[in-house]
């Protein structure tokens, strides 16, 4: 049989054999940021659902920072809290809340 190192990753008593096993320490598999070729400081990560945003971060200009600033354009658009806080969702809310359906109005059930 072809081993990776050639050597088996156990011995004859069923132990393992540290010259046969492959690297597998978290350790081993990070790397410094001057070895990583992605470069990170023009990304970030959605905070909704984790995803890698391929975008130069920046700060909010204003008072208090939108719910969804820090989101995808997938996790913008799906999800509701930023559509209600556009001035024109506000006033459509505010029209909606002081109508009535037609079907109470002429004693219309479905």
């Amino acid at each position: 049989m072809a081993w990776q190192f050639g050597e088996a990753p156990w011995n004859a008593e069923g132990d393992v054999n540290p010259a046969g096993v492959p690297y597998g320490r978290l350790s081993d598999m990070v790397l410094a940021k001057e070895f990583q070729i992605d470069d990170y400081d023009n990304c970030f990560a959605c905070r909704k659902c984790g995803a890698m945003v391929r975008v130069r971060p920046r700060p909010f200009n204003g008072a208090k920072e939108p719910v969804g600033w820090w989101w995808c354009r997938a996790c913008q658009s799906t999800h509701a809290p930023l559509a209600l806080n556009t001035v024109k969702a506000k006033r459509q809310a505010l029209a909606a809340s002081g109508c009535k359906k037609l079907d109470s109005v002429f004693g219309l059930k479905r």
